[in-house]
């Protein structure tokens, strides 16, 4: 078993088919990949954590408190992030406003039912662009009851939880370790065997995000095919940027038994982007420990009220 220590700072990523565990690494002792930290994880049931909610919150605590039973540490402070498909991603345009003004402007536009379709949601936004008359932002939305369901889990099996963060940011940490140029405009895809993925960052921010399920016996090709990265690309420089900026580098991380031939079908449909291959030094973990491993690293896109404990200055309530 991992050493956890006492009162261990711990990184979890929820996924709907395990709960992956990270520990923060001590002042010194701290490596650029998960493959080196004390980690754990503890597969989940079939519907206990569906793509946009928790399931069932009592399998949950009982699969955690058998972990614990086993050796996982009983005390701890937590870093939580639930799976993509929990989220909302909506890149918008609002009137230009003082800095420190703006979290209370876009409070008040989902307040208003602007924003995104949740009656009760916490949000976090990233400011992408300013301009002379109005800024553009990436604001982020969970439900409020989403969120709290997993505090109260963590909550009652003895941890804190200490922020609730975004799992792109995850994704980035290991982008950043691979040494992925995040200046321009990157899109991210992840292809697994249990559903897919699609990131778009704009200078290291996460801007759009989409997730897909697949069918467990879809072996000849993804929900994210050659067909929907060239209508993602039109979109991003069409709509979704007004200088007409579009994606010059595609990172593609596939699990699926597709994955050489999805490479060159977008290495011949995009010859001027860049198309790169998830490295095989980060195929030394898991993807969700790279996200448990993000979680302790990502300093932005917290939610504000959802977890107790400081909040990021991006946090917002709604």
């Amino acid at each position: 078993m991992p050493s956890w220590g006492v009162y261990p700072t711990l990184g979890v990523q929820i996924m709907p088919n395990a709960v992956y565990i990270i520990k923060r690494q001590r002042r010194g002792g701290r490596t650029g990949s998960p493959a080196l930290c004390a980690k754990d994880h503890i597969p989940l049931p079939d519907g206990v954590v569906v793509a946009d909610r928790l399931g069932d919150p009592l399998q949950l605590f009982d699969a955690l408190k058998a972990w614990q039973t086993q050796g996982g540490p009983r005390r701890g402070r937590v870093f939580l992030q639930m799976p993509l498909g929990h989220y909302i991603l909506r890149a918008v345009t609002l009137p230009k406003v003082r800095r420190r003004e703006l979290g209370t402007l876009i409070a008040t536009e989902q307040r208003l039912g602007n924003l995104v379709p949740l009656a009760d949601a916490v949000l976090a936004y990233d400011l992408l662009d300013e301009a002379p008359d109005h800024v553009r932002a990436a604001v982020t939305a969970v439900e409020r009851k989403t969120v709290a369901a997993y505090v109260d889990v963590f909550t009652a099996l003895g941890y804190r939880v200490a922020g609730v963060r975004h799992p792109a940011y995850g994704y980035l940490r290991a982008l950043q370790v691979a040494g992925a140029p995040l200046s321009d405009v990157t899109l991210l895809i992840v292809r697994s065997r249990s559903g897919e993925e699609a990131i778009l960052y704009d200078r290291g921010k996460p801007e759009f995000i989409r997730t897909l399920s697949r069918e467990p016996d879809d072996a000849a090709g993804g929900a994210i095919d050659v067909p929907f990265v060239e209508r993602l690309e039109r979109f991003t420089r069409t709509t979704l940027h007004e200088d007409g900026r579009a994606i010059e580098r595609i990172w593609v991380c596939d699990e699926t038994g597709t994955a050489e031939a999805f490479l060159a079908e977008l290495r011949a449909n995009f010859p001027e982007q860049a198309i790169e291959r998830w490295p095989d030094r980060l195929k030394e973990a898991p993807l969700g420990d790279w996200l448990a491993f993000g979680a302790l690293s990502a300093g932005r896109a917290g939610f504000s009220g959802a977890a107790g404990g400081r909040s990021p200055r991006t946090s917002v309530t709604a």
